[in-house]
């Protein structure tokens, strides 16, 4: 108990996320170009089994977090290229950032369509 409160201050806010007190806040991260490759991955797959199933709302669940899956390939390009700071981005680094930022800030626009995507067409003559 007494380690999960020490887990809780804030100051070893690095130990409590990344699991691990090897690195000072700061000096490494616990997220990397192999971690989010393996979760785009994971996400492309449960994606690609939930359209394959094909029961009553995989479909629309399927076009509900298309979006997400993207911009989760999207951060693995980040990855891929990656500075040596936060200043120092190459031009697939700037324009991955820049496609992000557009993705993300269309979501709820790509929501609102859903209804449009999801159901039969005779569900919307009404």
């Amino acid at each position: 108990r007494a380690q999960w409160r020490a887990s809780l201050d804030p100051g070893d806010a690095h130990s409590f996320v990344c699991g691990s007190t090897s690195a000072a806040p700061g000096e490494a991260m616990c997220w990397s170009f192999e971690v989010t490759l393996a979760a785009a991955s994971l996400e492309t797959l449960f994606v690609l089994a939930l359209g394959l199933r094909g029961f009553r709302n995989d479909h629309a669940n399927v076009a509900l977090v298309l979006p997400f899956v993207l911009q989760e390939w999207l951060q693995v390009l980040l990855w891929a290229h990656i500075g040596t700071s936060s200043i120092d981005c190459d031009a697939v680094n700037k324009r991955t950032s820049a496609a992000i930022t557009c993705l993300v800030s269309a979501v709820l626009f790509w929501l609102s369509l859903q209804p449009f995507l999801t159901l039969p067409a005779d569900a919307l003559d009404t």
